[in-house]
């Protein structure tokens, strides 16, 4: 397994552990944890960034392309 892999599943299992307290957090009125747990999503957007070009220049299959691009576009969407 590539360093390029290990960061896919990790950044990949981070934002959605993530994703999901954040719900939970917002289902429970704790918004205070739900605005800290929002800037450590947004701040995943560079190591998903970083992930996508290393995968673009290896020329991975198209559906991890997707992947990373629909994390990142719903990290930029979540920064607006």
């Amino acid at each position: 397994m590539s360093s390029t892999d290990l960061m896919f599943v990790l950044t990949g299992t981070l934002f959605h552990l993530l994703i999901a307290g954040i719900y939970t957090c917002s289902k429970l009125e704790r918004l205070d944890l739900v605005r800290k747990l929002g800037i450590v999503v947004i701040a995943l957007a560079i190591p998903v960034a970083f992930t996508l070009v290393s995968c673009l220049l290896a020329g991975e299959p198209l559906r991890i392309l997707l992947y990373l691009a629909a994390i990142l576009v719903y990290i930029l969407l979540e920064l607006v």
